[in-house]
């Protein structure tokens, strides 16, 4: 059985205040840093 995996730096569960302002402040240091996400 072959199982398939993805890796990933951060991992926002749900769409709710906090999941989204998460989302924000992260893309918000993201383009500070200069880095994309």
């Amino acid at each position: 059985m072959e199982r398939e995996f993805m890796e990933f730096d951060v991992v926002i569960v749900g769409g709710g205040p906090s999941g989204l302002s998460t989302a924000i402040r992260l893309m918000q240091k993201a383009q500070a840093d200069g880095q994309e996400l």
